[in-house]
C-alpha cells in the first residue's frame, strides 16, 4: 500500500501550493459535478427572480459538499448535503405531490396493528407490522432518524442498489387479513400513490432534508446552507425554476453535444448574497467547506486500523471514484461484495465490519490519495482516446518533472520555437540535441533534489467497476532524471512529425504503438489503432523508459517492417506521405535505442563500412537522381521512384533488387546529362558518391549474399537523405520541392 501513502503525502505537500483553490486536489468531503443551473438567493433565502441563469460546459464543474455514499453514488438513493438534482430539493416537485400520502397511510397500518388486541393478534398481523416498520425505515420518518451530532448511527454502510420493501408483499398480507374480515375497508387496497417511482421519490425528499436539517442543526452549521434549508422549506423551488422558463433544458457538452436533461435531474448550485461578503458561491467559500468536512468527520466516528499509516483512524467504507475522468466509475479499492464469490473462503467479517479483513483505510488518507491521483492524472497525466488508460508520474514534493510519456518534442516545449526545431541538415544533430536535452534536464535537476520522492503510476480498468495498477516505481530524483536523460538521448534520431512538429529526439510511446499498429483511415482523415493495442503497447514500452529495460524486439523490428514498405503508404493528399516519413523516423530512433552498443550517430558515418549501411546509402543515392530527373518533368508529379517502389523487395534481396533499380536509372542519368549545365553537376555529384559506396561495398564478402537487411538499412538511408538537404547542391528555390518528392 505505498502507493496511497505516496499519494497522501503528495496531498498534504500540494494542497497550499497554488493560490487558486480550482487548482489545487479537491477538499476532504467532496468532489466536483457539473451543474446545470445557478439559483441566487439572499441571507434569508430569499429568491431572486431573474438572477438565475443555465451554465455553460466550460463554467459547470462545481464543488460540492458530499458523504461518502453520495459521492459514490450510481442507481441508490444518496443524497448531496447541499447542491443537488431538482428531484432531490423541490417539495413542490409534480413526482412529490404523494409524499405526504404515503406517510399517511404508513402511519394507518403501524396505528391499525397497534389497536389489535394481544389476544387477536395474529401472524398476519405480525406480517404487516414489519412491513409497516421497514416502510418507515427505509423512507426515515420518525424516530428511525437520528438527529443528534456525531451519533453512532449513520447511514454510510447502506447498500447503494437498497430497495423499498415490496408492493407485492404488502398485497398479500393484506389480502391474508382482509380474508380473516378483521381488515377496515380503508385498508383492503393497496393504494395507487404507493408505487415503486413515487415511493422512490419520497425516499430522495426524505432523505436530502434530513441530511441538511441534521448539518443546520449541529454545532457546524453555515450561514449559507441556513439560507438553503430556509428557502426549500418553502416548497416553491420547482414553480420558481418553471417560472423562470428553465424547463425543458438541455445541455451542450465540450463536443458540442445537446442532450436534454429531465426536469427532475436537473442539478442546481446556489449562490448566496450576503451583505459584506464577498464570496457567495458556496462551491468558493472556504468556511463552508470547512465546515461541512468538521461535521461529516463528526458525524461518522467509528475507528479502525488504517494500513495506510498504521493509526487507529475513521474507516473509509466506501471508496472514491471518477479517477480518471468525471464519468469514471471504476474504483481502485473495492470490497463490498459480499453476495458473490469473491471473499469465499478468505474473509469472514461482513457489513459491520467495514470489511476490515480485506481493506481498512482511514478514510482521511483515503479521500486525499484518491483525490491527490484524480488531481494529478487531470494536470499532468498520460491518457489514451478511450481514457482507460492513464499513466502519470509526480514528485511527492510538488516540483515539476518530466513526463516519462511525452516525446522530447514536447520535453523542450518550454523552449523558444527557433530553439526547439533544428533547421534540416544541422551539420552536427547529435551534438546540438546532447547539449539541449542536458540543458533540458539540468533544468528539472536544479529544482528537484537528487532524494526527493519520484513515483510513476500507470491504472487501468478491464471492466467497467473495477481499476487496476498496472505499473508502479519509487525512484530518487538523481535515479528517475537519469533514466529520462538516457531514453531520450539513445533513442534521439531527426523527426518529421509535420511542418510545425520537426525536431530531433525520442519519440513518445504512444507515437511509437501507432507507427507499429495504426492504419490510416482515408474517410476520417486520421490515423485510428485499436485502443487495447495502444494500451499493451504503451504499457510494455513504460518500463523501457523508466526502469531502463530493453526496448521489445517485436516492437521495433514492426515498426521497421512499416516503414521499409514504402509503397504502402501511398502518395496521396491525405496524409500517406506524411505518415511514412514518421514512421521512418520512428524507425531509425527505436533501431539505434535498441542497439545502443553499436552507438549509432544520426549524421551520416562515413567511416561505418557495413553492409546494410552502405545498402541504405546506395537506395537513397539513387532515390535521388531520379527523383530529381522526375521533378523536372510533370511525370514527378505522378509517379513514385523506382527506389521507392521496389524498397520492399530491395531490403528482402538487396544484391539482385539493386541490378534492376541501377538498370532503371539509365534513362534518368542521360536526361540529366542532356539537360543544363546544373542538372549535368548534380548528376556528376552523385555519380561520384554512387561509385563511393560501390567501392566501398565491394570490399565486403557478403555483399553477393542475398540475405534479407536489417533495420540497420534505414539508417543509412534516412542519413544520406539527411545529407543531400544540407548541402549547397541543390538550389535553394528547389530544396523543399526536392524534399517532398524524395519523401514520397
Amino acid at each position: 500500500m505505498s502507493w496511497i501513502q505516496k499519494l497522501y503525502e503528495t496531498y498534504e505537500a500540494c494542497h497550499a501550493l497554488d493560490d487558486d483553490p480550482k487548482s489545487r486536489p479537491w477538499p476532504v468531503s467532496h468532489f466536483v459535478k457539473q451543474a446545470h443551473i445557478e439559483v441566487v438567493l439572499d441571507s434569508d433565502g430569499n429568491f431572486r427572480k431573474g438572477r438565475m441563469c443555465k451554465l455553460e460546459w466550460n463554467e459547470a464543474a462545481t464543488l460540492i459538499p458530499a458523504t461518502e455514499k453520495s459521492a459514490g453514488r450510481t442507481a441508490g438513493v444518496a443524497p448531496h448535503p447541499l447542491c443537488e438534482e431538482v428531484g432531490y430539493m423541490a417539495m413542490d416537485l409534480p413526482e412529490q405531490a404523494h409524499l405526504q400520502d404515503i406517510k399517511n397511510y404508513v402511519q394507518s397500518l403501524e396505528n391499525f396493528c397497534a389497536s389489535v388486541p394481544e389476544k387477536s393478534f395474529t401472524k398476519a398481523h405480525g406480517k404487516l407490522k414489519e412491513l409497516a416498520l421497514s416502510y418507515r425505515q427505509w423512507l426515515g420518518l420518525g424516530d428511525s432518524a437520528v438527529n443528534s451530532e456525531g451519533s453512532e448511527q449513520d447511514d454510510e454502510g447502506d447498500d447503494e442498489d437498497e430497495k423499498a420493501p415490496k408492493v407485492a408483499d404488502l398485497e398479500k398480507a393484506l389480502t391474508r387479513l382482509k380474508s380473516e374480515g378483521v381488515l377496515p375497508e380503508k385498508l383492503e387496497e393497496v393504494p395507487d400513490f404507493l408505487s415503486k417511482q413515487n415511493l422512490r421519490f419520497a425516499k430522495k425528499h426524505v432523505e436530502y432534508f434530513r441530511r441538511l436539517e441534521e448539518w443546520c442543526s449541529s454545532s457546524f452549521q453555515h450561514p449559507k446552507a441556513l439560507s438553503v434549508l430556509r428557502y426549500l422549506k418553502r416548497g416553491c423551488l420547482w414553480s420558481d425554476l418553471a417560472a423562470e422558463g428553465i424547463f425543458p433544458l438541455s445541455t451542450t457538452n465540450s463536443s458540442g453535444a445537446k442532450t436534454k436533461v429531465e426536469d427532475d435531474k436537473v442539478f442546481v448550485r446556489w449562490r448566496i448574497e450576503t451583505q459584506g461578503d464577498a464570496v457567495s458561491g458556496t462551491w468558493d467559500d472556504m468556511t463552508l467547506i470547512e465546515a461541512w468536512a468538521k461535521f461529516d468527520e463528526a458525524k461518522n466516528s467509528r475507528l479502525g486500523l488504517c494500513v495506510a499509516t498504521g493509526e487507529p483512524t475513521r474507516l473509509a467504507q466506501n471508496h472514491p471514484r471518477f479517477l480518471r475522468y468525471p464519468g469514471d466509475g471504476a474504483k481502485i479499492i473495492s470490497a463490498n461484495d459480499f453476495s458473490g464469490l469473491t471473499f469465499k473462503g478468505r474473509f469472514t467479517d461482513d457489513k459491520a465490519d467495514y470489511e476490515k479483513q480485506v481493506c481498512s483505510v482511514g478514510f482521511e488518507v483515503s479521500q486525499k490519495a484518491h483525490n491527490a491521483l484524480r488531481w494529478l492524472i487531470a494536470r499532468q497525466g498520460y491518457k489514451n482516446r478511450a481514457g482507460d488508460l492513464a499513466v502519470v508520474s509526480w514528485a511527492v514534493s510538488g516540483q515539476t518533472i518530466p513526463d516519462p510519456c511525452a516525446s522530447s518534442f514536447d520535453l523542450f516545449s518550454d523552449e523558444s520555437p527557433a530553439v526547439q526545431q533544428e533547421p534540416a541538415g544541422f551539420s552536427d544533430p547529435g551534438q546540438s540535441f546532447a547539449l539541449r536535452l542536458a540543458r533540458a534536464i539540468a533544468g528539472y535537476g536544479a529544482k528537484l533534489k537528487p532524494d526527493t520522492d519520484i513515483m510513476v503510476m500507470g491504472v487501468d480498468s478491464a471492466t467497467p467497476g473495477r481499476m487496476g495498477i498496472t505499473y508502479y516505481r519509487e525512484l530518487k530524483g538523481s535515479d528517475f532524471l537519469v533514466r529520462i536523460e538516457d531514453w531520450h538521448r539513445k533513442c534521439a534520431w531527426p523527426q518529421n512529425f509535420g511542418v510545425d512538429e520537426k525536431f530531433v529526439g525520442a519519440p513518445s510511446p504512444r507515437d511509437v504503438a501507432i507507427a507499429a499498429y495504426g492504419r490510416w483511415n482515408d474517410v476520417q482523415r486520421k490515423t485510428n489503432i485499436d485502443e487495447k493495442v495502444l494500451k499493451s503497447t504503451v504499457e510494455r514500452l513504460l518500463p523501457c523508459i523508466v526502469d531502463g529495460q530493453a526496448l521489445p524486439r517485436d516492437v521495433v523490428e514492426t515498426v521497421c517492417q512499416r516503414a521499409i514498405n514504402r509503397i504502402g503508404f501511398k502518395k496521396s493528399e491525405s496524409g500517406y506521405e506524411g505518415l511514412w516519413e514518421k514512421t521512418l523516423g520512428i524507425a531509425c530512433a527505436l533501431f539505434k535505442g535498441y542497439h545502443k552498443e553499436r552507438d549509432y550517430q544520426m549524421e551520416l558515418e562515413k567511416d561505418r563500412k557495413t553492409r546494410d549501411y552502405l545498402y541504405g546509402q546506395l537506395l537513397a543515392i539513387a532515390d535521388s537522381i531520379e527523383s530529381y530527373a522526375l521533378r523536372l518533368t510533370e511525370e514527378g508529379k505522378k509517379r513514385d521512384t523506382t527506389a521507392a517502389r521496389f524498397m520492399q523487395r530491395f531490403a528482402a534481396r538487396p544484391f539482385s533488387t539493386w541490378v534492376n533499380i541501377e538498370l532503371a536509372l539509365t534513362p534518368y542519368m542521360a536526361r540529366l546529362k542532356a539537360g543544363s549545365d546544373k542538372s549535368a553537376g548534380f548528376l556528376a555529384k552523385r555519380k561520384k558518391l554512387l561509385d563511393e559506396v560501390t567501392a566501398e561495398l565491394d570490399k565486403i564478402p557478403e555483399r553477393t549474399n542475398d540475405a534479407p537487411l536489417t533495420g540497420e538499412f534505414l539508417l543509412g538511408f534516412h542519413t544520406q537523405r539527411q545529407s543531400f538537404w544540407g548541402k549547397g547542391e541543390i538550389l535553394e528555390s528547389d530544396e523543399q520541392s526536392t524534399e517532398e518528392s524524395v519523401a514520397g
